[in-house]
């Protein structure tokens, strides 16, 4: 086992893919990055780790951090289909004993959210200074369901894909044009 990978199961994925997901000549009209978001490399599990669970949405969405075996993102559980749909499986809440879970993700896309986003359902301010993208977890299984808990220390090893620097150059948030007040003329 590697020094940097806490896990055997798992790969690190989940910067590589989501960097060569976004296309830097693209502007996007939508906040769709890319829909069925998987790793493109066969040998490559799509496992992540269920770190921390944010909070439950107005929309009854749950925001959380995944993690493969290096990097961590922002992601969230839709209520239909995904969470209606692991509650009525497994006739338990989602967020029941499942923090620190491998899980093995199924299907999902990528989506860039906004700042009020960021903040609304995160509670995220002004942390990056780029554009996030957030994975949408649209179905997924329990691969392990030991509670794999780090130390604080290996715990803080684990990167955020925002802070790489190849997608930092992606998605820095372009300076937005400041017009004089025409009414001033």
């Amino acid at each position: 086992m590697k020094p940097d990978i806490p896990f055997i199961f798992q790969d690190s994925w989940v910067a590589h893919e989501v960097i060569s997901s976004i296309n830097p000549t693209r502007a996007y009209t939508s906040s769709l990055v890319t829909k069925d978001f998987k790793p493109t490399q066969l040998k490559i599990s799509s496992i992540l780790r269920i770190c921390r669970f944010l909070k439950t949405t107005e929309s009854h969405n749950i925001t959380c951090i995944l993690a493969d075996s290096t990097h961590k993102i922002l992601a969230y559980f839709p209520f239909k289909p995904t969470i209606v749909d692991f509650e009525n499986k497994q006739c338990r809440r989602i967020t029941y004993g499942t923090l620190n879970n491998l899980i093995d993700v199924k299907l999902a896309n990528l989506r860039f959210v906004n700042e009020t986003e960021l903040q609304r359902e995160y509670n995220i301010t002004g942390v990056w200074g780029c554009d996030v993208v957030v994975l949408e977890i649209i179905e997924f299984d329990i691969f392990q369901s030991d509670r794999l808990k780090f130390t604080p220390e290996v715990e803080n090893r684990f990167k955020f894909v925002y802070e790489e620097n190849r997608y930092e150059q992606l998605c820095k948030k372009k300076n937005r044009l400041v017009l004089p007040d025409l009414m001033d003329c």
